[in-house]
């Protein structure tokens, strides 16, 4: 009895010890994505949880943009060349002329002025060449500075050119709410829009095209994904050491009152007897019986009775399953006979008499003759409707 007693308190101090620890870990695990404020983005089609902020991602493959950039660069250099070839008649034999300089080297004689170059030797001189030379810069100021733009633009696509790679950027809703606040307040939504996406392109490095193009190239190349913020779900196994350090009191208490449930007897004998020894032998007394429950445990007999007990089972179950059909096959085969005699059979008779009254119509009225064949019937049928149109 009194044994008995000793493992009721021990085994109701271990279960509220294991209780409180339950509630602690349960509160824990509501408390942490709060405490924790871990965010993460995702797609907007792939997730229906709460927004917290929302942002759009812009990817473009280089491989996709290189060919605008090819064909800008032959176009600025086409450009050029067109330019070239509508140079006055003295600065095209000059060029002529000049034709042995290097073409890295060439602009600086083409649009600077010779004489005033430091170091030049022939500019003390008065080289009559350098002279003529100057005097058509100054004549065709205009010519020179277009080809000057023009030698910078081709230079420029060909450096972007050998630039393109894959781009991405992120931009959040409030870039794009700030972009339309700080716009023209009577522009229309659309303008807005389009002005933002124009500096999104620019970022990207996709400007500079015309419209047409750059319409074309945002649509082909510009992959443009909707994202989220979203609070994300912890890892709750990589964070369960925080559970004691942030639990402390409960887990602390929790832990003593499993202890205190599983060395109770240990403790009253120690408490009691005051003894350390005899608090030890029983504790080594019950690890010992335990160690000797298990090893005298046998496995193979547990098997084979869990498996004639499922064998058991399994033909219980058989011969439930028997009998139940040998029950319902009466009732089955009754509900089959009932639905051939009012259903199947009534059917194939009203199907039999409408097609004699459909056969006796057409043998009074089309001099149709039932050799069964169903092509007779259409040809018949459409050989008196022809009849009767000309009539």
């Amino acid at each position: 009895m009194f044994q008995s007693t000793v493992s009721r308190v021990r085994f109701a101090l271990s279960a509220l010890g294991f209780v409180v620890l339950s509630a602690s870990l349960f509160n824990w695990i509501q408390a942490l994505p709060t405490a924790l404020q871990q965010y993460t983005w995702v797609d907007a089609g792939t997730s229906d949880a709460s927004a917290l902020d929302t942002a759009e991602i812009w990817q473009v493959p280089g491989s996709c943009a290189r060919p605008y950039f090819i064909r800008a660069a032959l176009r600025s250099k086409a450009k050029l060349k067109a330019y070239y070839d509508l140079a006055p008649e003295p600065v095209r034999a000059r060029l002529n002329r000049s034709s042995g300089i290097p073409r890295s080297a060439a602009p600086k004689s083409w649009y600077r002025l010779v004489k005033d170059q430091p170091n030049n030797p022939s500019a003390d001189n008065g080289d009559p060449d350098m002279e003529y030379s100057a005097l058509l810069h100054v004549q065709y100021a205009e010519w020179y500075a277009n080809v000057f733009k023009l030698e910078i633009e081709a230079t420029r696509w060909q450096q972007r050119l050998t630039e393109v790679s894959d781009q991405r950027l992120t931009l959040s809703e409030s870039a794009r709410n700030s972009f339309g606040a700080s716009s023209v307040p009577n522009a229309g939504a659309l303008g807005i829009t389009a002005g933002f996406d124009t500096q999104v392109l620019a970022t990207l490095g996709l400007s500079g095209f015309p419209k047409d193009e750059e319409q074309s190239l945002k649509t082909d190349c510009v992959n443009v994904s909707l994202v989220k913020k979203i609070l994300a779900s912890p890892s709750y196994l990589g964070e369960l050491l925080r559970w004691p350090v942030e639990q402390t009191a409960a887990f602390v208490l929790a832990s003593e009152l499993i202890l205190l449930g599983i060395f109770l007897v240990p403790l009253t004998l120690w408490i009691g007897t005051g003894d350390a020894q005899l608090a030890a032998q029983h504790v080594r007394e019950t690890i010992n019986g335990m160690a000797a429950t298990v090893r005298s445990f046998d496995w193979k007999k547990r098997v084979r009775q869990a498996a004639a007990r499922l064998r058991v089972i399994r033909a219980s179950a058989r011969a439930i399953l028997v009998e139940l059909g040998a029950r319902l096959k009466p009732v089955v085969e009754d509900q089959i006979v009932r639905f051939l005699r009012w259903v199947v059979l009534p059917g194939i008779a009203l199907g039999a008499t409408l097609w004699r009254r459909c056969a006796a119509l057409l043998c009074r009225h089309v001099g149709f003759q039932n050799t069964g064949h169903g092509l007779d019937l259409v040809a018949r049928i459409l050989r008196q409707a022809g009849a009767d149109r000309t009539a």
